[in-house]
């Protein structure tokens, strides 16, 4: 059993989501407490935010040592000038001898805390009608 199928599952078989919404009706026993056997919210997120943050940074390093010419792709400025490893502007070149040809189309990617297990989510900016 993996770390992300152990952290969802509970000892009934309930999934983290089921878990989450029992947590604001049922307080959590005490750490020490036998009966204590779900994992922590907090290192769950954690550890899945930092699992989808370094994912990102090593993809982000390789993509910068190598893609395909005309292709760019980079993490948003957050307004503290920061670098926002969930939120990428890319932009894909059309095909030469293609109606698409001389064009490069944007498209925003947002990655959630399940990443690489859930992909990211692309929308064309402006949106791209065919």
């Amino acid at each position: 059993m993996n770390f992300i199928h152990a952290a969802r599952q509970h000892h009934d078989g309930r999934t983290l989501e089921h878990n989450i919404q029992q947590s604001f009706v049922h307080p959590a026993p005490p750490p020490n407490s036998p009966n204590n056997k779900l994992v922590p919210l907090q290192s769950i997120t954690s550890t899945m935010s930092g699992i989808a943050q370094g994912r990102l940074k090593e993809e982000r390093k390789n993509w910068r040592r190598d893609h395909p010419f005309g292709f760019w792709a980079r993490p948003i400025s957050k307004p503290d000038g920061s670098m926002d490893l969930m939120t990428w502007e890319t932009g894909i070149p059309g095909k030469e001898a293609t109606d698409w040809a001389g064009g490069v189309y944007k498209v925003k990617m947002e990655f959630s805390e399940e990443y690489p297990s859930k992909p990211p989510k692309c929308k064309f900016v402006p949106p791209l009608f065919q």
